[in-house]
């Protein structure tokens, strides 16, 4: 799936505005994963809803938006409510809670939703598996490329056929780091 991200100030990255998938956008140009679909002022009568979280959100893996569970919600509830509610798709692969709530309080938030569905997987594990975690995960996240890994990551990749394959299909084409840069 799309692995394409642009650097932000605020809330780290966001997904690049009109990626593509076999020629079909699946990113609007705002970062939402809703193909062409651009969201201004919310339509009179029209049930607003936001769905934030990580790549589980986003649809990571899944090659066609309108099969992401956000599009999915949005065709079910429009069949049940005559097409009067929209769905808008922010999930952020990789992200963590931090960054999707920052994102909804920098930007999201002005779309004016009626409902907020935050809905994140396990991005958020990682950090609270170290000792020196912080909430706001000051050690997890390095500098967007670096190449930095975690305690006793390499030894794991050198001694694993199937931890090298996952390692290369996870980090296939994506930027953001999940690395920790803390000290060692």
């Amino acid at each position: 799936a799309i692995s394409e991200i642009e650097v932000l100030p605020y809330y780290l990255y966001r997904n690049k505005p009109f990626s593509k998938i076999s020629g079909v956008q699946q990113v609007n140009s705002e970062g939402y994963r809703n193909g062409s679909k651009e969201f201004g002022k919310k339509e009179k009568g029209k049930i607003r809803i936001i769905a934030i979280g990580g790549s589980t959100t986003f649809g990571w893996l899944i090659k066609d938006y309108q099969q992401t569970w956000p599009s999915q919600l949005e065709e079910i509830l429009n069949k049940k409510f005559n097409g009067k509610v929209e769905v808008i798709n922010a999930g952020l692969p990789g992200g963590m809670s931090s960054e999707s709530l920052v994102a909804f309080i920098m930007k999201d938030k002005f779309l004016e939703p009626d409902l907020v569905i935050f809905h994140n997987g396990g991005n958020d594990l990682a950090p609270l598996l170290y000792d020196d975690y912080y909430p706001d995960y000051r050690y997890h996240r390095a500098v967007l490329g670096s190449d930095k890994l975690r305690p006793g990551e390499k030894k794991i990749i050198t001694k694993s056929s199937f931890v090298k394959l996952l390692y290369a299909f996870w980090f296939k084409d994506f930027t953001p780091s999940s690395v920790r840069s803390g000290p060692e």
